[in-house]
């Protein structure tokens, strides 16, 4: 008699099966596996371990715990093979609730790779203008370049804009506590850059080395901190340090400086609108990719299980995390600026992750009906590739952990697969 049980479909492509009988041959096999681990565990006086007789074993446990054992043995082992029978695929692991032994009945609660409805990703049209690199462009570059080679030398006179100055600041409440976080030494800062609080640069202008001001600055009501958004602080300056811009030329000595070979200005402005316009080019590719996959994510339906989905969360925490350890930033400080505790930061993810699951599970759909292959070949060109710069013996070690069937072969695998998918369905710049 097979394994008598109901699947129920739950919320969120989660699933339940309810046993209530088991197969007896499965029991009777569960049965043995569980005698035999009892008889190789006991320590009985006269009987080496393992060659404890059944029913010696017997008399030495409770039945109650040897009924319970065999059903915890039998279990997995029945789940598994309705799993397969059912192609059911599972995330995670099972919830186990065993409600009842006599009469039995355990439920086994467990989430499934959802199943993906993708509309008519063909049709997709994208309507975006192609920026064009111009004159103001060309000219807005030059300046910058200028303005990155700008050389300052210090002067004796009244600060202005643009020039670079070294202050020492601290910021204190209206009736004069100093405020956490608001003081600084030597602090450079050129003027008109518009990198502190609105109004402070402007508040320096025409001071002179040495020289002294206080003032009172509103923080704006959108400031990154929260805590400090729209607040007024009075701020005590003091000026160090004035530097003028020394502005360099353009001429062929800079131009060779800067590209690297000798050429005329025309030539360089040339060369300048040509690297602006890959880059619009490059922008733009992007913005049309992000606009089809915002298009095809909203065509696809799927029921991301709550499995998936916390796991996507913790993934996109992991890559802020990374980014602002790159950036050399500090994650606690980083938590303090946005006002959120960790655990909110990751409730806000929930539509994001929702979205990225979607999205690669709409790609995955689409190679299936596209027929994507990758054969071992393109695995190794692209391997030849990412190793090409290694030396000759870290090069073969890397490349004997890429053998077919290795899970970081599999995984470079999927990589061509779903570079091929974007590169077929994805409109050209």
């Amino acid at each position: 008699m097979p394994h008598q049980y109901t699947i129920t479909d739950l919320e969120k492509s989660r699933k339940k099966i309810t046993f209530t009988e088991f197969d007896p041959a499965a029991l009777e096999k569960a049965e043995k596996k569980v005698i035999e681990d009892l008889s190789k565990k006991m320590k009985i006086k006269g009987f080496r371990p393992g060659k404890i007789p059944e029913s010696v074993v017997r008399e030495q446990v409770d039945p109650a715990y040897l009924k319970v054992s065999i059903i915890e043995q039998a279990l997995p082992i029945a789940a598994n093979e309705i799993l397969v029978e059912k192609k059911l695929q599972i995330i995670g692991n099972p919830q186990v609730n065993y409600e009842s032994m006599d009469p039995l009945k355990i439920e086994v609660e467990f989430d499934v790779f959802p199943e993906v409805k993708v509309g008519d990703y063909k049709k997709i049209s994208i309507k975006k203008e192609k920026k064009e690199a111009g004159e103001k462009e060309v000219k807005e570059a030059l300046e910058e370049i200028q303005k990155r080679m700008t050389e300052y030398k210090e002067v004796d006179r009244p600060a202005k804009m643009e020039d670079r100055v070294e202050v020492d600041f601290e910021g204190f409440t209206p009736d004069g506590v100093p405020l956490e976080n608001t003081a600084s030494k030597n602090h450079p800062v050129v003027l008109g850059s518009k990198m502190l609080i609105p109004g402070f640069e402007e508040e320096i202008v025409g001071l002179k080395k040495e020289e002294e001001k206080t003032f009172d600055i509103t923080f704006p009501k959108d400031y990154h901190a929260k805590h400090m958004a729209g607040t007024t602080v009075k701020f005590q300056v003091k000026l160090h340090r004035v530097e003028e811009p020394v502005v360099p030329e353009i001429d062929e000595a800079m131009i060779e400086k800067v590209s690297g070979k000798k050429q005329s200005l025309e030539e360089w402005k040339k060369q300048l609108q040509e690297e602006i316009q890959k880059e619009h080019d490059r922008m733009f590719q992007q913005q049309v990719e992000e606009a089809y996959f915002d298009e095809l994510v909203k065509m696809t339906k799927l029921d991301a299980p709550k499995t998936l989905v916390e796991d996507e969360k913790q993934a996109i925490l992991r890559e802020i995390k990374e980014r602002i350890l790159y950036q050399g930033l500090s994650y606690e400080r980083y938590l303090q600026t946005i006002g959120k505790t960790e655990e909110q930061l990751l409730e806000s993810f929930d539509q994001q992750a929702e979205d990225r699951i979607k999205l690669r599970m709409a790609l995955q759909n689409i190679a299936d009906q596209e027929k994507m292959e990758v054969s071992d070949v393109e695995v190794e060109e692209k391997l030849n590739q990412l190793t090409a710069s290694y030396p000759e013996d870290q090069k073969k070690k890397l490349k004997e952990r890429y053998q077919p069937g290795s899970k970081e072969y599999t995984a470079l695998s999927y990589q061509i697969k779903m570079q091929k998918t974007l590169e077929k369905i994805l409109p050209k710049v």
